[in-house]
């Protein structure tokens, strides 16, 4: 079953990397790199600050194993559980999504430092309207959690690419007229057709929404796990943040140059590591919940020497190929120098990335984020220091080459201690 799960999503994952091969081909030519595709790749820095902030609360790393016995064994425990967080995750977002939206033109020169007055006044109006998105993928993530526990695995992969259908329709419909504000409205779109499809789940599943099921005791006991883990993809956001805004500061177009060069690495975590991943997670929840921990162990070792492999593999052909790899996503950019330059570097990680993703949710299995917190604070510190250092040294858009590779080793290294040691705890 994980061999055919695994295969569905790895193949809707190549028809998403497709996809979106041709959303951000469709960016680099008709946006162009430069000023403007630098205000739209900023513009999701705060909405997804604030969707790292709850995100625990609807992933399925924590929802899953949240969930799993009640699937098999309680019915209304699990209408009480999914309505709890569902009304949880949608009345607080909406909140904090308001308070945010009133002081964002505020602290956008902070986020923002490289962007001159007419970049920042649409930074502000472009992060305003992806404040929606939130709320949508947020609710949406819930809903692909009930999915992947019941094996719903081809409607849990069709919703992401509307999302991405959408917004290719939009750069072309809508940036000629409305600028980066157009292709803004299309992500928000895109996010609520998501959405809307993730919810024929409901419809199969017979899950009724209700208030009159919410649960504090549920909520609180969700929390337990999920404050962790939801603290530890806060500091992924703000190390995101933090590296965005530098870039700012290192050219026009540096940002954009970046994120390009990033999406190549992560299309391999995308279509491998993330279909191994949601694959096995629901199978890694239950053998841990049954106390079955030599299959765990076994499943989690084999899928990780499988990701390192392929990895390697996969780093040597990017980095052999990448000037033909940028030409083929990004066409004639006159940026696509420097998009394979970050390429090659960033790909010398691609081992530890891969490795790494896999660990977390082996983690989120057994309910343990505390591990996945400290490792990601001390791994987010230490690249953030890199940074700043190469910057004052600098080094420019390599800079950003050398927190990659800092922020990625040594979040391995430490996920692996932090699995080595629960290991001889439970032996």
């Amino acid at each position: 079953m994980i061999l055919r799960n695994s295969a569905i999503l790895a193949f809707f994952s190549i028809v998403s990397l497709i996809l979106g091969i041709f959303r951000d081909r469709l960016l680099a030519q008709v946006v162009g790199v430069g000023p403007m595709l630098d205000v739209y790749n900023a513009a999701f820095r705060i909405p997804d600050l604030l969707y790292g902030v709850f995100f625990a609360v609807v992933s399925a790393q924590t929802v899953v194993p949240f969930i799993t016995k009640a699937v098999h064994e309680d019915e209304k425990d699990l209408v009480e559980k999914f309505n709890s967080l569902f009304f949880f995750f949608g009345f607080t977002l909406i909140v904090v999504s308001i308070i945010t939206a009133l002081f964002l033109p505020f602290v956008a020169p902070y986020v923002v430092p490289g962007f001159d007055e007419f970049q920042r006044h649409y930074f502000v109006i472009a992060s305003l309207i992806l404040m929606v998105q939130p709320l949508f993928l947020g609710l949406s993530a819930l809903v692909s959690s009930l999915a992947q526990v019941k094996h719903k695995f081809i409607l849990y992969s069709t919703a992401p690419l509307i999302y991405t259908l959408t917004i290719i329709a939009s750069i072309p419909l809508l940036y000629p007229r409305y600028g980066v504000i157009g292709i803004a409205c299309g992500v928000v779109v895109g996010a609520i057709l998501s959405f809307g499809i993730q919810s024929y789940t409901l419809y199969e599943a017979k899950m009724k929404l209700s208030l009159s099921m919410f649960s504090w005791a549920h909520i609180m006991s969700h929390m337990r796990v999920a404050v962790p883990r939801s603290l530890s993809t806060v500091v992924s956001r703000v190390r995101e943040l933090v590296y965005a805004a530098i870039a700012t500061t290192l050219g026009v177009g540096a940002l954009s140059v970046y994120l390009f060069a990033q999406r190549v690495i992560e299309a391999f975590i995308q279509v491998i590591v993330q279909s191994a991943a949601t694959a096995t997670l629901p199978l890694l929840a239950n053998k841990h919940s049954r106390g079955e921990h030599k299959d765990y162990t076994k499943i989690l070792k084999t899928n990780i020497i499988t990701i390192f492999t392929m990895a390697v593999i996969a780093a040597a052909f990017i980095i052999f190929f990448r000037d033909t790899i940028v030409h083929v996503l990004y066409g004639n950019t006159p940026r696509a120098a420097d998009i394979a330059f970050m390429v090659k570097y960033l790909a010398f990680t691609l081992p530890a990335y891969a490795m790494s993703f896999y660990f977390v949710t082996a983690f989120s299995a057994t309910k343990d984020t505390m591990g996945l917190f400290y490792a990601n604070v001390v791994a987010t510190g230490l690249g953030v220091v890199a940074l700043l250092t190469a910057r004052s040294m600098g080094e420019g858009l390599f800079s950003l080459v050398y927190a990659s590779w800092t922020m990625n080793v040594v979040y391995l290294l430490l996920l692996g201690f932090f699995y080595s040691r629960k290991k001889k705890l439970s032996q």
